[in-house]
C-alpha cells in the first residue's frame, strides 16, 4: 500500500512508496537489514496490533453513571414531584458525551459522541424531554463504518510506545484514505458546552470551530448542522466564552493541535459582536516550549479580558516517556491580561502568581480602580492522566487573586480552604463585565466520591458562604446552573437547576431549587424516563431565543 514511512520511523529519508510490504530495507534507506525489534515494531503497526482498550479494566469512566445511553429519545409524559414555577419557560439544555460504539481505546470523561439533554418548560409544566446526538463529522464517519474509527482522548493519558504507534497509525490511515480525514479543527465531538452567537446556537468543544445545532422550540429535539469557522476567522473556539451585557461574546481559544510536533499553533483572544460578526482577534503565545494543555475558561471585566496559563502542559515529545500531559511544577500559574478590544499581542501583560497550579473553571472578576480581583478554584497540583470528576482527581479550593494593573504586581493570593473542595461553579450569566458578579454557586465534592454532592452559595463581596444545598446520600450532580427569574432585578433572584443521579435506584431526575431559599428539598423534581449519564455544561434558552434561531 501507499505508506508515508516518516510517520513512524526515525532517521530515514522521507519517502512515499508503493510495494507489497514496506520496511527500511525495502525502501533502501537503511544501512543494514532490519533487526528483530524493528521488524516486530513494523508488523505491529501494519497489523494495527496496538491495543489500548485493556486500560478500561477498572476505568472509572467505564462504570456506573459514566456509561452511555443506547440511543436517542423524545418523551412527553414526565412525572413531576413538587411544583415547577410557572414563570420558568424555555429550554434547559445540557451537553455531554455518550459513546455510541465500542471504544477502540482507553475511555475518558472527554470521550464519546456529543449528546444534548433538553428539558422543555411552559405553563408550570415540563412539557417535553429529548436526548439527541450531535452529528459531527467524526460521528458521521463512525456511523458509516458502523464502529469507532478514531483514537480517543483517553489514549493521550497513557505513556508509552503503543500509544505513539497508535496515533501514528491513525495519521497514516487518514493520509492514505483508509479512514476519513478529520482536520485538527474538526476532529473532536462538540460535547462540552453550547453557546448562542448572533442568535444561532453552537455546540462547542475546546480547539475546534463551533458546530451549528438547532433546538426544536416545541419538542427539544436537536438537529445538527455543520462546523462554522466564520469564513476562516474562527478556526478554533472554546468551551467557555463569556457574554457581556451588550451581547459581545468574549473568548480565548487554545491553538489547534498541530500536525507538526515541532510547531505550536498560536492561541487567540477574540470578541464577537451581537450580530455574530468578529470584532477583534489577536494571536498570542502562552510561554515557550510545550503549550498549556487547556485554555478552558477566562475572566471578563469592563476593561479587560483575562486568560489563565497554567502548569499542566501538552507535549507530544513526551508521549512515549512520561505521557502527552505533564504537570510542570517549575512553571507557575499566570494571568494573561488583554485590554478589551486589543489588536496586537504586544498589549498582553502577564501576572505571575508565584505558585504552580491548574484551573478548569472561573467564577468571575471585579474591577476597582487599578485593582482587578479574580475568583477561581485552583488545583495546586494535577496528574498526567487528567482524572477529571473521578475520586482520584486532586483537590481544588477557592482562591482570590488581586492584581494591580498600574504597578503590574500581584497584590493578594488568598485560599478559602474552609469552603471545602470545589471545582465547577455557576453564576448568573447576565452579570459580567460592567455588571459585576457577586454570587457564585460552588459545586462541592466529598472525599472519595465521583462528581458532586451539593452546592454552596458564596458571596464574593462579603467573602463568605451564605448557605448550602445537599443533594442527599448517594445522589450526585454536575453543575448547579443558575436560571434568572423573568423580570428579576436582583442578581440572585432565580433558580438552580441540575440533573441528579441517584446511585441506589440507578435513576436520574432534573431538580430545581430556589437560589435564595437554598432548601435541600427541591421545589420540583422532574423524573427522567431513564438514567442520564454525567455531563458537562448547560444553558437555558428563553422562548424568544428558541424562536429566533435561524434555520440550519
Amino acid at each position: 500500500g501507499v505508506v508515508r514511512n516518516y510517520l513512524f520511523l526515525q532517521d530515514v529519508e522521507k519517502t512515499v512508496a508503493c510495494v507489497p510490504f514496506i520496511s527500511q530495507a525495502h525502501i533502501g534507506t537503511a544501512p543494514k537489514p532490519l533487526d528483530l525489534q524493528t521488524a516486530h515494531f513494523l508488523c505491529a503497526v501494519f497489523s494495527n496490533n496496538v491495543p489500548t482498550t485493556q486500560h478500561n479494566k477498572g476505568n472509572g469512566y467505564c462504570q456506573g453513571n459514566f456509561l452511555p445511553l443506547p440511543g436517542e429519545g423524545h418523551h412527553t409524559e414526565l412525572e413531576v414531584v413538587g411544583t415547577i414555577p410557572p414563570e420558568l419557560e424555555g429550554c434547559y439544555l445540557r451537553n455531554g458525551v455518550n459513546q455510541r460504539y465500542e471504544p477502540q481505546g482507553k475511555m475518558h470523561m472527554f470521550d464519546g459522541d456529543a449528546m444534548l439533554q433538553a428539558f422543555m418548560f411552559a405553563g408550570g409544566k415540563c412539557t417535553s424531554y429529548a436526548n439527541s446526538w450531535v452529528r459531527t463529522p467524526r460521528f458521521l464517519a463512525n456511523e458509516v463504518a458502523g464502529k469507532d474509527l478514531y483514537c480517543p482522548f483517553g489514549d493521550l493519558t497513557i505513556a508509552g510506545l503503543p500509544v505513539a504507534k497508535k496515533w501514528g497509525l491513525q495519521a497514516l490511515k487518514m493520509r492514505a484514505g483508509l479512514i476519513p480525514y478529520l482536520p485538527p479543527t474538526r476532529a473532536q465531538n462538540a460535547s462540552t458546552a453550547t453557546q448562542l452567537i448572533g442568535g444561532a446556537l453552537y455546540a462547542c468543544v475546546e480547539v475546534n470551530s463551533p458546530f451549528r445545532v438547532r433546538v426544536d422550540p416545541q419538542t427539544g429535539v436537536v438537529t445538527s448542522g455543520t462546523h462554522n469557522d466564520f469564513g476562516g476567522e474562527i478556526p478554533v473556539f472554546t468551551a467557555h466564552s463569556r457574554t457581556d451585557p451588550s451581547g459581545n461574546v468574549v473568548y480565548f481559544a487554545k491553538g489547534a493541535r498541530s500536525e507538526d510536533a515541532q510547531k505550536q499553533n498560536p492561541n487567540r483572544y477574540g470578541e464577537i459582536g451581537p450580530d455574530g460578526a468578529l470584532k477583534t482577534c489577536v494571536e498570542f503565545k502562552a510561554g515557550e516550549g510545550a503549550p498549556p494543555a487547556f485554555l478552558h475558561d477566562c475572566f471578563v471585566t469592563t476593561s479587560y479580558a483575562i486568560c489563565i496559563d497554567h502548569s499542566l502542559r501538552a507535549d507530544p515529545s513526551r508521549m512515549v516517556s512520561t505521557g502527552y500531559f505533564h504537570f510542570d511544577a517549575e512553571r507557575n500559574l499566570r494571568l494573561g491580561v488583554f485590554p478589551r478590544g486589543a489588536t496586537d499581542a504586544q498589549e498582553l501583560e502577564w501576572y505571575d502568581l508565584d505558585m504552580p497550579g491548574f484551573v478548569w473553571h472561573t467564577i468571575g472578576a471585579r474591577e476597582a480602580g487599578d485593582l482587578v480581583t479574580c475568583w477561581m478554584p485552583i488545583f495546586e497540583t494535577y496528574t498526567s492522566d487528567v482524572p477529571i470528576h473521578l475520586e482520584t482527581e486532586p483537590e481544588s479550593y477557592l482562591w482570590k487573586i488581586v492584581i494591580n494593573t498600574k504597578t503590574k504586581a500581584v497584590e493578594e493570593r488568598t485560599k478559602f480552604e474552609a469552603v471545602g473542595v470545589t471545582e465547577r461553579c455557576s453564576t448568573n450569566g447576565a452579570y459580567s463585565a460592567e455588571r459585576e458578579p457577586r454570587f457564585a454557586y460552588l459545586m462541592l465534592r466529598s472525599a472519595d466520591e465521583e462528581m458532586y454532592t451539593g452546592v454552596a452559595k458564596f458571596d464574593i463581596v462579603l467573602e463568605k458562604v451564605l448557605g448550602c444545598i445537599s443533594y442527599g446520600k448517594g445522589r450526585f450532580g454536575g453543575e448547579a446552573y443558575f436560571v434568572e427569574r423573568p423580570g428579576a432585578t436582583e442578581e440572585d433572584d432565580g433558580w438552580l437547576v441540575d440533573i441528579i443521579y441517584d446511585k441506589a435506584s440507578d435513576k436520574s431526575e432534573l431538580c430545581l431549587w430556589d437560589a435564595r431559599a437554598l432548601d435541600d428539598e427541591p421545589l420540583a423534581r422532574v423524573k427522567a424516563p431513564h438514567r442520564i449519564p454525567y455531563g458537562v455544561h448547560a444553558i437555558f434558552m428563553t422562548p424568544e431565543q428558541l424562536a429566533k434561531q435561524p434555520p440550519l
